[in-house]
């Protein structure tokens, strides 16, 4: 994962792609878990705070991501290198 100019994580983070052939869960952009997503970018990114810079910060990230939607809305997100598993991210 790249760090911004202005210090924050890159927009990978949010699950916009990096380009138009990458895919992400559609689950993302559906309104009704607008309030569910945003809550658990917030709560991730707390958590991959401490590995920021760090090879693999962005599956910490997503790991957390992954885990909140679940326990807390029941939601079974898929993460980016779970639907593109010809890329390899770090």
């Amino acid at each position: 994962m790249t760090d911004n100019e202005d210090g924050s994580f890159s927009s990978i983070l949010y699950g916009e792609p990096e380009s138009s052939e990458e895919r992400y869960d559609p689950l993302e952009n559906m309104p009704e878990f607008e309030e569910a997503f945003s809550a658990a970018n917030s709560f991730a990114f707390k958590k991959a705070i401490p590995y920021k810079g760090k090879l693999g910060c962005i599956h910490v990230f997503w790991n957390e991501k992954k885990q909140f939607l679940r326990e807390n809305y029941k939601i079974d997100w898929k993460t980016p290198a779970e639907l593109n598993t010809n890329t390899i991210y770090d």
